[in-house]
């Protein structure tokens, strides 16, 4: 009877630790997966943070670029010097963009690898709660390597806006030197300007020579030849140009009928040539999408998380609002790349409608229309706010510079005359408007 009583004891024993293991796996579990939504609270926070540093760096540089143009285009207040002070700021943006970015990532990538080490624990979960952690390990490994190839897109296409930046700056040397002649009331200070301010051209002299190559021009012609081909075609009204004022300041009066020759072919055929930096975009939208979509899914991860009520008192994740205005802003990006310019209207119902008819976004996106506002100029920027869940305000954001553009049309029809011959100085013009049309 001592040794029945023995094993019984024995066995009490074993189920009680049996018993005791399940119920500290079971909280166990319970702990790892509150653990993982408070990482998910500071995570929400930080994807905000991030999208919110992405827009205010491309809202520098559209600025910069903007004030480049406005500065080129006006010739009551033109300054070459300005211009380049704009465009090396634009450069300088792009710059802290892609730092900004790299850093970004790297710290994203270090947030998502514990996430997915979480996740990969097998821990004792409801449906919903496997289904939960299942779907915002996914949606975050998604926009992880949608970031990454955005990222290396950035660093790649760089010389692109390198490119841009030059024509800008060096279409601002041409125009300047136009409003010098401009500016010549006889055929005599005509030619004093041509001989003494020759020198203003010296950035074009580098395009008259044969083996000039613009920047990546070996290894990114083939896959952007939109942008080269105008790069190209610059190469050649620049370094025409050059040697065109160069012969005429050196006493080669045959040199006056040939500007006008340059000007008139480039006039010509300036409307074949696309925007680079719209070219960017086109090759980026497919990045942009992924970015979207996954962020589109982890905003219904988050909504799934609410609905089945799988937070604890401590954690519950109710800052969803700004991730769907995230994917919204995402949506109206790809929506403006298509279209060229942001959806025009004053409410936030004319862009559900705007996004829903290109297929932007899906009705599987959850949202309370009150809580979104949108407003656009249709043109330069668009705005949408969001009703933050926490203090009940509405917050925004602006995508692109909100303000009026005015621009002039340069240098006009003004012509010199030169031993008997007109030059036509509406090549400025030309130049001037397709420079105005990268920016805006």
């Amino acid at each position: 009877m001592s040794l029945l009583k023995n094993k019984i004891f024995i066995l009490v024993i074993v189920v009680l630790l049996i018993l005791a293991g399940i119920a500290g796996f079971k909280l166990f579990s319970i702990y790892a997966f509150n653990s993982l939504s408070k990482e998910l609270e500071t995570g929400n926070k930080e994807l905000f943070d991030g999208f919110k540093d992405e827009v205010a760096g491309s809202n520098k540089i559209n600025l910069s670029l903007l004030k480049a143009s406005q500065s080129l285009s006006d010739p009551t207040s033109f300054s070459n010097d300005k211009v380049d002070q704009h465009l090396d700021q634009a450069k300088t943006e792009y710059n802290n963009s892609i730092a900004s970015y790299k850093k970004g990532l790297d710290k994203l990538d270090s947030s998502v690898s514990k996430l997915d080490n979480l996740s990969k624990m097998p821990l004792w979960l409801g449906g919903d709660q496997k289904k939960f952690v299942t779907d915002v390990a996914a949606s975050l490994d998604a926009y992880k390597a949608a970031r990454k190839a955005d990222y290396d897109f950035m660093v790649k296409t760089k010389p692109v806006f390198n490119n841009s930046l030059q024509i800008i700056g060096d279409t601002a040397v041409l125009y300047g030197h136009t409003l010098t002649l401009a500016s010549a009331k006889t055929e005599e200070e005509a030619m004093a300007a041509l001989t003494q301010n020759f020198s203003q051209l010296a950035p074009l002299e580098k395009y008259g020579k044969d083996g000039y190559k613009f920047e990546g021009q070996d290894t990114l012609a083939s896959e952007y030849p939109d942008s080269y081909k105008a790069f190209a075609a610059f190469k050649t009204v620049f370094g025409q140009y050059y040697l065109a004022i160069k012969g005429l300041s050196e006493g080669d009066v045959s040199q006056a009928a040939k500007l006008n020759e340059i000007g008139n072919s480039f006039t010509s055929s300036i409307s074949a040539l696309q925007n680079p930096l719209m070219e960017l975009s086109t090759k980026q939208k497919p990045n942009i999408t992924k970015i979207k979509d996954a962020y589109a899914s982890y905003t219904k991860a988050l909504d799934f998380y609410t609905e089945k009520k799988l937070y604890s008192k401590e954690n519950k994740l109710v800052q969803n609002n700004q991730n769907k205005a995230v994917v919204l802003a995402y949506a109206t990006n790809l929506y403006e790349i298509d279209k060229k310019t942001p959806p025009a209207g004053k409410s936030f119902s004319d862009l559900v409608t705007s996004l829903k008819s290109g297929n932007y976004i899906d009705s599987s996106l959850k949202y309370n229309e009150n809580d979104f506002t949108y407003a656009s100029d249709g043109a330069m920027y668009f705005e949408i706010g969001y009703k933050d869940e926490v203090s009940k305000k509405i917050e925004t954001f602006v995508i692109g510079v909100k303000g009026e553009a005015t621009t002039s049309l340069g240098a006009s029809t003004q012509v010199v005359k030169i031993k008997d011959v007109e030059i036509n100085l509406n090549i400025a013009n030309t130049l001037v408007s397709y420079i105005n049309s990268l920016t805006y």
